[in-house]
């Protein structure tokens, strides 16, 4: 987002690896709903893998040029390969306990994902929208009502 917004190109060392990407209101929300569960049982208290669904996790360069085709500009995707072959490739998260246990699952997809981040940059850069405060907090209800339709029990059960 920086280099969009400085109109750099975004170097990438491994365009083929592929990582977990979720929205900062992904794991927050389960951990909300985990922590309101805690309330009720003490059982609940344990290590948590929160994450995308398995199908939902792009390379690095679908992200980036997800990001770009959102966000017209003069920056450009430049891949450097790292050959030392020091980073993993596949990065992913075991996240069948958080959707058993806890009846969590992601409620955004990654499309959905760069979608928002790139609206939501793209308002904060922009300079359009001076009340970043009222922009987040729509955007946070329109996670709540993707949630709620996708029938997500922190979303539809009341504690």
């Amino acid at each position: 987002v920086r280099a969009i917004a400085s109109e750099s190109d975004i170097v990438v060392r491994s365009p083929d690896a592929i990582r977990p990407w979720q929205h900062v209101l992904e794991p927050l929300s389960a951990y909300l709903w985990l922590g309101a569960l805690l309330t009720r049982d003490h059982a609940y208290c344990d290590a948590w893998n929160i994450g995308p669904a398995d199908g939902d996790v792009p390379t690095v360069e679908k992200v980036v040029q997800g990001i770009l085709g959102r966000w017209p500009s003069r920056t450009q995707l430049v891949i450097n390969r790292d050959r030392s072959r020091k980073e993993a490739k596949l990065l992913r998260l075991d996240c069948g306990k958080a959707n058993r246990e806890l009846g969590w699952r992601s409620a955004w997809s990654v499309e959905r994902t760069l979608d928002a981040i790139v609206a939501w940059y793209q308002a904060f850069y922009g300079g359009g929208l001076s009340d970043m405060y009222a922009f987040t907090t729509r955007q946070i209800e329109e996670y709540r009502r993707s949630a709620e339709e996708r029938g997500i029990s922190w979303a539809t059960e009341s504690l």
